[in-house]
């Protein structure tokens, strides 16, 4: 049994850099045991020191910066240490990492959509609580990060379902994958500099990761690709898509109310979705060996 590695000792740190912690802490268990056993705790710890050192220096703007690339780094070596390294990671085990990924996700996801709903922080507002001050910061680089899972649970799905889902299928979770990185790059870029730009970046790549994942459901209902619930993808994704065209062409102004709701939709249909890789990883597995 590999315990996770130990926390540093974070007596004094703003309340950001502890979150920021705990939040990595978590993050480095998607790495394989033997590469946590040797290097997690030392990673743990220049985290920790990097977290001081870019608030101190540039407060949450630097240490967002820092999460930036930190997080662009993350996803490299995780992939390179789960699929290229040295331990060649079996199928089925990567197809079950993808679940939980999909599963954290989610669940990051709505984390980020709660805090960043939240008014902005103000002493002279009845309906903003101390919480706020921190929650208005760390919405959208969590959502970020549940974006990041929710594309690498989309390329688990292509490992275990590529082959039956046919080239359509394959080019829809693949393009969903890369669009899900694109909105994270556009969400966490927006948070450091106010630009029209990385808002957008963030809001297309979110609602074309939704669109290819609705045309991958409708690939699930077509060929019963999944153990059961073949339209979750199809439900998870239409949302966004259906809701962008009717705001673009009717200007319908009862759709905003709805907005938080096709999402915490979208949310909870990518937790069972992960629910049924996970239970479903074993036989591309067994795929692979016969």
């Amino acid at each position: 049994m590999i315990r996770r590695p130990a926390l540093p000792n974070s007596g004094g740190d703003p309340s950001p850099v502890i979150f920021s912690v705990h939040l990595y802490r978590a993050m480095l268990l998607a790495y394989p045991v033997q590469f946590r056993r040797e290097y997690g705790e030392p990673m743990l710890q220049v985290f920790r020191d990097s977290c001081r050192r870019a608030a101190r220096q540039g407060g949450m703007n630097g240490l967002l910066r820092m999460w930036f690339w930190t997080i662009i780094d993350y996803c490299k070596t995780v992939v390179e240490e789960t699929i290229l390294g040295g331990v060649q990671m079996r199928r089925d085990k990567f197809v079950k990492l993808s679940g939980w990924a999909l599963v954290v996700g989610a669940v990051f996801f709505l984390v980020g959509l709660l805090a960043s709903s939240r008014p902005e922080y103000n002493v002279y507002n009845a309906k903003s609580l101390a919480i706020d001050r921190f929650a208005n910061q760390v919405g959208l680089p969590i959502g970020a990060v549940g974006l990041l899972l929710i594309s690498l649970g989309m390329v688990g799905m292509l490992v275990r379902y590529g082959s039956q889902a046919g080239a359509f299928g394959q080019f829809c979770l693949g393009f969903g994958a890369f669009f899900g990185m694109v909105s994270a790059a556009g969400a966490l870029g927006s948070t450091m500099v106010e630009s029209e730009a990385w808002w957008l970046m963030f809001f297309l790549g979110l609602i074309l990761q939704n669109l290819f994942l609705a045309l991958f459901g409708l690939v699930c209902l077509r060929r019963k690709l999944l153990p059961r619930w073949n339209g979750l993808p199809l439900l998870a994704g239409i949302g966004l898509p259906l809701a962008a065209i009717a705001d673009t062409t009717l200007s319908l102004e009862w759709l905003s109310s709805l907005g938080n709701l096709i999402l915490v939709v979208m949310a909870v249909c990518l937790l069972l979705l992960g629910y049924l890789v996970l239970r479903d990883a074993q036989p591309a597995g067994a795929m692979q060996g016969s």
